[in-house]
């Protein structure tokens, strides 16, 4: 046993510090190293979500946003279009619409100032006048408004088709718990009736537009409610569709040459085809093939037309 008056050893000194330590250099290059690693685990987090898919798929591009929406003009897209009306098929010229506009979601209504609660949407609207192969006219418009914050989500919707038989309306309004559907029919077995599409579900109608803002990158699998563009107004329900990206084509039309992705839409054994050009302002809608019908685009303008004498 030591000496209890024995000095214990003293302990030895600290290293000195390195150049490194004292000029912080070590320290900077530690934090480099820190976020390097962070970055790559980010990489490979996205590249993770992105494989997965479904409703992990990308959202909107941020089209919407544009500042080009707010110049008070509205986008006008004509096509030489095709429709079957009563077996046989027609040519005429579609014209569709895109402006920015309030949206009062209590009323369903466009309100004359924007104010509390109020929202900014992207109006869209498509005019078709087709011939009947009859002696009598046919038209039916069909306008859709889109939550500009997220332009996956529909507000509201109305189409109205007319011709010398009678007239079909059919209107959907956001409410709680989905879109409140009110429709009336001239046709048998139709006439006057009310549901709701299930939150969260997508229109068939929105798609001209709405692929236009979407990410070509991983497939979106959703419910989809089939148009409700015709003559009739059956009570339709979704079905379950995917949208995906399915090549990359260089289109020539009277409207000019564009770079397109080709969006296809399935859903069953029915397939929706949209072409949307990425080497344009606002990336227009070029072709169509769907189940209101198929058309190329012919002439694309912006305007005031409203304000015109």
């Amino acid at each position: 046993m030591p000496d209890q008056d024995e000095t214990p050893p003293m302990a030895e000194d600290p290293p000195p510090l390195t150049d490194d330590q004292t000029s912080g250099r070590m320290f900077v290059r530690w934090n480099a190293v820190t976020l390097v690693v962070g970055l790559v685990a980010l990489l490979l987090g996205a590249l993770a979500v992105r494989a997965r898919g479904g409703d992990e798929a990308p959202g909107p591009l941020g089209l919407t946003l544009d500042p080009a929406w707010d110049d008070g003009r509205a986008e006008v897209a004509r096509y030489a279009a095709r429709r079957t009306v009563y077996g046989r098929e027609q040519a005429y010229t579609l014209v569709r619409l895109a402006v920015k506009e309030p949206f009062d979601p209590a009323r369903g209504v466009k309100p004359d100032a924007a104010g509390p609660g109020h929202l900014d949407a992207i109006k869209t609207g498509a005019v078709h006048a087709v011939p009947t192969g009859r002696a009598y006219e046919h038209r039916q418009t069909l306008f859709l408004r889109l939550d500009r914050a997220d332009p996956r989500r529909a507000l509201d919707l109305s189409m109205g088709s007319q011709e010398w038989c009678g007239n079909t309306f059919v209107r959907l309004v956001r409410r709680e718990g989905g879109l409140a559907r009110r429709a009336h029919s001239y046709w048998d077995g139709e006439g006057d009736w009310s549901d709701v599409v299930p939150a969260g579900v997508w229109l068939e109608d929105q798609l001209p537009f709405t692929v236009r803002a979407l990410a070509p990158g991983a497939a979106h699998e959703v419910d989809l409610l089939p148009t409700t563009l015709g003559l009739r107004a059956a009570p339709t329900r979704p079905v379950r569709a995917r949208l995906a990206v399915e090549g990359v084509e260089r289109l020539t039309t009277p409207a000019g040459t564009f770079q397109c992705v080709l969006w296809v839409v399935r859903a069953g054994d029915r397939a929706g085809r949209y072409w949307v050009a990425t080497d344009a302002p606002l990336r227009p809608l070029v072709r169509f093939e769907d189940a209101t019908g198929r058309g190329e685009l012919t002439s694309l303008e912006r305007t005031a037309y409203w304000a015109e004498e």
